[in-house]
């Protein structure tokens, strides 16, 4: 499984997506929007980044254009990033070691 990156740009936008060794950046990129919640605290919302122009989790962004990176990228947002880029739809929970698909 491909390693999801997550960081923080220089132009101030939290971003998601899949390392590139290659190329020394990360792809496929996802934006990761922050609003306050009904309940407190708050929300993220996670889109492309080139939205509203493309719909796809599409691009790239270099190294040099990261001024922050999470080290341990939450689960539970690996899991959404995966679920917005694939066909894959993750359950949380135990079922007995079955695996659905």
């Amino acid at each position: 499984m491909a390693e999801i990156r997550l960081g923080k740009l220089v132009s101030g936008d939290f971003i998601i997506g899949v390392n590139d060794e290659e190329n020394k950046g990360i792809k496929n990129i996802g934006s990761l929007q922050f609003v306050p919640a009904e309940t407190g605290g708050m929300s993220v919302a996670l889109i492309p980044f080139g939205f509203p122009f493309e719909n796809e989790f599409t691009g790239f962004i270099s190294n040099d254009k990261i001024i922050y990176e999470i080290e341990k990228v939450p689960e539970d947002l690996q899991n959404k990033y995966t679920e917005a880029t694939s066909n894959i739809k993750l359950i949380s929970g135990s079922n007995n070691g079955n695996i659905i698909l």
